[in-house]
């Protein structure tokens, strides 16, 4: 069993916009998968802002399946697209050495 997750920071504009996208996007990937996907949202931390979705997986290629479901996609890759004028993007070589930096 392997848990996925992924993460995302809220840039703080449009809060209600986009949480209403993240919802979205956790209906739509579960929706695409048959996967029980959960979306988590900090409240009371120094990461509020951050959201993290996330779904348990017995094994590897269940995940690429689902994965290769979503790739193909329009709404989902439509919603990944204007999830970009939510998110803080992070470059990664800063994220590795627990710097973030917006790009």
């Amino acid at each position: 069993m392997y848990l996925f997750s992924r993460r995302a920071r809220l840039s703080g504009v449009k809060i209600r916009e986009s949480i209403a996208w993240a919802t979205n996007v956790t209906e739509r990937v579960s929706q695409t998968t048959g996967m029980q996907l959960r979306l988590w949202n900090q409240t009371f931390s120094p990461a509020v802002g951050t959201l993290v979705w996330s779904t348990f997986v017995p094994d590897l290629a269940t995940l690429e399946a689902a994965n290769d479901k979503l790739m193909v996609d329009d709404a989902y890759n439509d919603l990944v697209e204007r999830g970009n004028e939510f998110v803080i993007r992070v470059h990664r070589r800063h994220a590795r050495h627990g710097r973030s930096r917006p790009t």
